[in-house]
């Protein structure tokens, strides 16, 4: 028997063949079978894949101070996928904020961005978040953005199922004189590996 999934990415074949001589069944013979399953590179079936939500922002009850405060949590999804050592998630504006139905502005450097330590849920060991280059920054578009993830320990020569989500609490320090409105901008979600 041989069960293929075949589209893009990994397949698992197992194939089973079992020759039993003529009268062996009637006799109760056991046979042994062999069983053989092949993790091979082809299209369709492994995958590594981003979901990032949509982020809002708003000003803490009772606060003291002009900072619009929210959270941030994209995850990775892996089935199957060939190891990469390393591969991260970093996190930018793609734009200043605008101010809807109006034309005023405000700078992608007041948004900072601070990761958190990210949830794995792997089936292999050796994984882990390299914390040093998950750093605290701004996310103004004219800069390098914040590495909100960065996952290393993958062998290149294996492949891996599991989950990853990390998250980061974001802050938006609003300037002294800034116009009141709802402000928007595009937030850029990159998996890189």
């Amino acid at each position: 028997m041989t069960k293929q999934r075949a589209a893009r990415g990994l397949v698992m074949v197992a194939v089973c063949s079992l020759a039993v001589a003529p009268g062996m069944a009637a006799m109760g013979a056991t046979q042994d079978v062999v069983v053989s399953a092949a993790i091979v590179d082809t299209t369709g079936v492994s995958y590594r894949t981003l979901t990032a939500a949509n982020v809002v922002l708003a000003l803490a009850a009772n606060s003291t101070t002009p900072v619009l405060t929210g959270t941030m949590a994209p995850s990775v999804s892996e089935l199957l996928m060939t190891g990469s050592n390393p591969w991260s998630v970093g996190v930018k504006l793609s734009n200043d904020f605008t101010r809807v139905g109006g034309s005023e502005t405000l700078d992608g450097t007041a948004l900072v961005l601070t990761p958190g330590a990210p949830t794995i849920v792997q089936l292999a060991s050796g994984i882990s978040n390299d914390t040093s280059a998950t750093t605290a920054g701004n996310l103004d578009s004219a800069g390098s953005g914040v590495t909100i993830m960065k996952i290393i320990g993958q062998n290149t020569a294996a492949h891996y199922t599991g989950s990853y989500t990390s998250s980061g609490s974001l802050a938006l320090t609003v300037p002294s004189g800034q116009v009141g409105g709802t402000y928007t901008a595009t937030m850029t979600v990159t998996l890189t590996y």
